[in-house]
């Protein structure tokens, strides 16, 4: 049988190529949480043994979740250059914000990368690490660091500088020497050709260093002999466990609803998604191999919670608030919106449940030693029991959160005319009888995100407590 490999090679040059790809108003067509996702699957069992490759780790953590809130933002900015022409300066601001927060946390990413392949060099013998080798695309460890820095300092403003041109708006009323609107598309195409053409020729440098590592198989006899180790093997749980409470705060954050003009601009779909693959790390921490409804009953959710967007957003492309009350067709049409909200929303909630039953089955067997000191014993049931009223409490207001915004959907079947007379506009508006409702959804699914956040800290802290001793 072939020996896995430490350090997942492959992956990495899998991940260089999805962050090698402009992304001009946050339209990513190689999504970078991608690959920082797939890094984090080629670094997970090194970082069991050498503790730079997880600084690594959780610098990414942080680029993952960054990464992972550029998804509902897109859906974001490609609502309002369709219909806010108006409020396009509002793309320049939010590209911006993304480009500087990433950048804060890619530059101190790279340095703990190469300063942990600096260190495989220094205490494995990988020589490759630290010297310039091999006969096409030779450069310095050294020089390559700083490379891969310009590379995404130039990435990142490239990728929203075009977008300054949507500042100065022309709407028509005041005179500009210059329309910078129109600009907008050659400053894209120009700096999407730049990135594109540095991120090859860097990938090409950085590939070759991997693959000049990758060929020291000394290197990785070594390490697969330590990570037989006790120690190692109970690190690598316990990152398991880290990334499985991790995937589940983001679901749980990726369930809040944000709509504007009648559509949902953070579909649960991403939600789904998170949920599945937090199911599929649990799985493997607990070596439960018969619960993968953990991660299936998720992954049908996320197809329902896509047909519901669907349903959702073409209804109001279609009808109107409010039309439901007054033309058959839209009541027809709308009751099939409800119907695969229900579907969808009872999912979550399913979901919610299992992932639950899978931290209680870790609650119980899987963070505490089965032969800890019997003096210790009645403060470790405590613990396990205070756990799981607090797990219970989460996935209660889970369900609620669930419940609330099918109610929210349904509200919006009942509304009220309402006249504006004002001296800019006379006219009358349709609104949702009870429009303060979405304040309910935000501050169950807050509740539920902030008891999420308290007992992940718990689980975590009881995990490395016991676990890395």
């Amino acid at each position: 049988m072939k020996r896995k490999t430490v350090i997942g090679w492959g992956l990495i040059l899998a991940a260089g190529v999805f962050l090698l790809n402009p992304s001009p108003m946050l339209i990513d067509l190689l999504p970078d949480v991608i690959g920082f996702l797939l890094l984090r699957f080629a670094l997970r069992r090194v970082a069991s043994i050498m503790p730079s490759f997880e600084d690594v780790l959780d610098t990414g953590n942080k680029l993952l979740l960054v990464t992972a809130l550029r998804i509902p933002a897109l859906f974001i900015m490609l609502g309002i250059w369709g219909k806010y022409a108006n409020q396009r300066a509002l793309i320049a601001v939010c590209c911006l914000v993304f480009a500087v927060i990433e950048l804060c946390y890619l530059i101190p990413w790279v340095r703990r990368l190469f300063s942990a392949f600096y260190r495989l060099g220094e205490q494995y013998g990988c020589n490759a690490a630290l010297e310039t080798t091999g006969k096409h695309f030779r450069i310095a460890p050294e020089k390559l660091e700083l490379m891969t820095i310009v590379f995404f300092c130039v990435r990142q403003a490239l990728s929203c500088l075009p977008e300054m041109a949507l500042v100065p708006l022309n709407d028509g009323t005041v005179e500009y020497s210059v329309n910078w609107n129109t600009l907008y598309i050659p400053l894209m195409l120009i700096a999407a050709v730049i990135v594109l053409v540095f991120g090859i020729v860097w990938f090409c440098y950085f590939a070759a260093y991997i693959r000049r590592m990758a060929s020291v198989a000394e290197t990785d006899t070594l390490l697969s002999e330590m990570s037989v180790n006790q120690q190692a093997t109970r690190r690598s749980r316990f990152v398991t466990l880290k990334s499985a409470t991790l995937l589940y705060l983001l679901g749980a954050a990726a369930t809040f609803d944000i709509y504007l003009d009648g559509m949902n601009y953070t579909p649960d779909i991403i939600a789904a998604l998170f949920f599945c693959a937090s199911g599929v790390t649990l799985v493997r921490f607990t070596g439960e191999k018969k619960a993968k409804w953990a991660w299936i009953v998720p992954l049908i959710w996320g197809v329902a919670a896509l047909s519901h967007t669907i349903l959702f957003q073409h209804f109001f492309d279609e009808f109107a608030l409010g039309a439901s009350e007054r033309i058959e067709s839209a009541r027809v049409a709308y009751n099939h919106v409800l119907f695969s909200a229900f579907a969808n929303e009872v999912l979550m909630a399913v979901s919610s449940i299992l992932l639950f039953l899978m931290f209680l089955k870790v609650i119980k067997n899987d963070i505490f030693s089965p032969d800890i000191d019997p003096h210790f014993a009645p403060v470790m049931q405590k613990t396990k029991k205070s756990l799981t009223v607090q797990s219970v409490i989460m996935t209660v207001f889970a369900c609620l959160t669930a419940v609330a915004s099918f109610v929210y959907e349904l509200t919006l079947g009942n509304t009220a005319t309402v006249r504006i007379d004002s001296e800019y506009t006379t006219g009358f508006l349709t609104l949702p009888v009870l429009d303060w409702f979405p304040l309910v959804v935000w501050s169950v699914g807050g509740i539920w995100f902030f008891l999420s956040l308290w007992v992940v800290c718990r689980l975590r802290d009881e995990a490395e407590a016991n676990l890395l001793l």
